[in-house]
């Protein structure tokens, strides 16, 4: 006579429903996250930002106030 043991299984039944449940909660938690309450609209003020060019000099946007601004990135 042969005796199986099914309790001894990595994955039963608990444990499908527990890692389901842990994806609901991190999709659910991705999805509040994509708000985004700072995004700028047409029109807006572009808030002051500081960079760095590739010979090192630091330039600030308000030091360019009242005049067109091009920002290239590569």
């Amino acid at each position: 006579m042969v005796r199986v043991r099914s309790g001894n299984r990595f994955f039963g039944e608990k444990s499908i429903w527990l890692v389901l449940a842990l994806v609901l909660v991190c999709l659910l938690a991705s999805c509040s996250r994509q708000e985004n309450k700072t995004a700028l609209k047409v029109g807006d003020q572009a808030p002051d930002f500081t960079v760095t060019d590739l010979d090192g000099k630091v330039f600030s946007l308000s030091e360019y106030l009242g005049s067109p601004v091009v920002l290239r990135f590569f």
